[in-house]
């Protein structure tokens, strides 16, 4: 009996044996399976086997089957695929598709057939798939999880007031004085969201605001606020512009800005944190408002006065926004923006793009002071002018200023000289004319006449003068053998007489 049952055992291993080694697959893998219309993707074929005596597949053939009408089959040429090789273990060819519309398509493998190396019969052969869906960009961002909420806050070893619900954003907790930091963790309900926030957080006194952002798939975000107050023990309280501070006076709860190092400043006889700066010249203190938000204000030792510190700028380039010294003649219209979350008064023209406006600040570099144009879109800044120039449009108004009352006396000048000479002109046409007529009635001498009257031709070229001397040299052709005839006529009568 026992016997038979291990010939029997045999047979099977035997036949077992002989199923595995004459088997062959085809294997289908794609590089994507959700892919954007009018992308590519790739799909590789793979033919693993092995045969009876040359343990090895020596020829095979397949063709790839798809729906035409979402995917375009882009290389090779052909879907199908007649190949063999000599020494063969595994041998894949890449298809590459394009995805022509939504909806979703099965490659697979039609006529799929493996043969032996040596004994040239056919394997057996198994085949595999791949299922690919196409959309387009806005259906798949339409597909994206909107959820941003979280499904739990927790603070290691306090209970948080309220207590947690999803759709509540602000939590407060409170420890005592001696608790320097706290571990805040949360749970996101979607497992395709993103967290930031939270962790090991360290305690400064007073108000700490810990945030925890959740950004969706989609993109939109929700914030949740827990407010841990630590309690203080005699704090420095103040108030700025009419709103309360206290300052930090742990030093490592600040950081210090770029071109200022750590020093300490002496505030209600108690020295706290500060930083100071040789090139702004500007010592610099953390405050802390009621709701916990730390921002650094320039402390002036000297009446002990504060100032909110705006510094703006990247890498080499760092400007501390400052109250303008001069104004810019035509920029008197103001707005606020804001730049690197701090808000600015900015200046601009009457009808002009506002995009470009006007600020006023201290390049941390050097210490000079200038107006800087500020591009709003881009947020680049460019140096304006200085106070030179400033000064130069002073100076430029004070020189305008004279040479207009040089001008206006200038000009009445010069109208005077033109109404002198107009009016000698005029006098001298007269004296001809007077003249004219005083010779006529034998006042003056002829040949004294004419030569007056020819210097002034030549003085004037006036043609009406022209023409009166000619009317005169006629009249005396004329009136010239008159006399003539007189003297003989009283000679006539002399000789008669005697």
């Amino acid at each position: 009996m026992k016997k038979i049952s291990y010939i029997i055992c045999s047979i099977i291993l035997f036949m077992v044996g002989v199923l595995v080694v004459d088997a062959a697959s085809f294997s289908v893998s794609s590089s994507a399976r959700n892919v954007v219309v009018g992308n590519t993707f790739n799909v590789t074929v793979t033919v693993n086997g092995t045969g009876t005596s040359s343990g090895s597949v020596g020829a095979w053939t397949y063709c790839v089957s798809y729906d035409s009408s979402v995917l375009t089959l882009t290389s090779p040429a052909s879907p199908c695929i007649n190949d063999g090789v000599v020494g063969f273990s595994a041998a894949s060819t890449t298809f590459t598709f394009k995805a022509k519309q939504s909806s979703t398509s099965t490659i697979s493998l039609t006529n799929a057939v493996a043969y032996d190396y040596i004994s040239e019969q056919q394997m057996d052969t198994s085949k595999g798939s791949v299922t690919i869906t196409a959309r387009t960009q806005s259906e798949i961002i339409a597909s994206y999880s909107t959820n941003a909420d979280l499904s739990d806050i927790t603070v290691e070893g306090y209970e948080l007031k309220p207590s947690f619900n999803k759709d509540t954003l602000e939590y407060e907790l409170e420890v005592e004085n001696d608790v320097e930091k706290v571990n805040v963790s949360s749970t996101k309900a979607d497992y395709r969201a993103r967290v930031n926030g939270g962790g090991e957080i360290e305690l400064s006194e007073g108000i700490n605001k810990v945030e925890i952002v959740v950004t969706a798939e989609k993109g939109n975000q929700k914030t949740y606020v827990v407010s841990i107050n630590r309690k203080e023990l005699n704090p420095i309280n103040i108030t700025v512009n009419g709103n309360k501070y206290s300052v930090i006076r742990k030093a490592e709860l600040l950081e210090a800005p770029p071109y200022y190092v750590a020093t300490t400043a002496i505030i209600n006889d108690t020295e706290v944190p500060a930083f100071k700066s040789e090139i702004s010249g500007y010592t610099l203190v953390g405050l802390k408002n009621e709701t916990g938000d730390t921002k650094l204000f320039i402390y002036n030792i000297n009446d002990g006065s504060y100032r909110e510190y705006k510094q703006v700028g990247l890498d080499s380039f760092i400007l501390i926004l400052e109250e303008p010294e001069n104004m810019v003649d035509g920029y008197s219209n103001v707005k606020n923006i804001k730049i690197s979350n701090f808000e600015v008064s900015a200046y601009y023209k009457d009808g002009t793009d506002t995009d470009y406006v006007l600020v006023y600040g201290m390049n941390l570099e050097n210490g000079q002071k200038n107006w800087y144009q500020y591009d709003i879109v881009e947020g680049t800044f460019q140096r304006f002018q200085n106070k030179e120039v400033i000064k130069l449009q002073q100076d430029l108004k004070d020189y305008m200023l004279l040479i207009v009352i040089f001008a206006s006396g200038f000009g009445l000048s010069l109208l005077s000289i033109i109404v002198l000479l107009i009016t000698n002109r005029k006098a001298k046409k007269n004296n001809i004319r007077l003249m004219a007529i005083l010779e006529n009635g034998k006042v003056v001498e002829k040949d004294y006449e004419v030569e007056e009257i020819q210097k002034d031709e030549e003085e004037t070229e006036d043609e009406e003068e022209a023409t009166l001397q000619e009317e005169l040299e006629e009249e005396q052709v004329v009136q010239a053998p008159k006399k003539r005839r007189g003297r003989k006529k009283k000679l006539v009568s002399f000789d008669e007489d005697e």
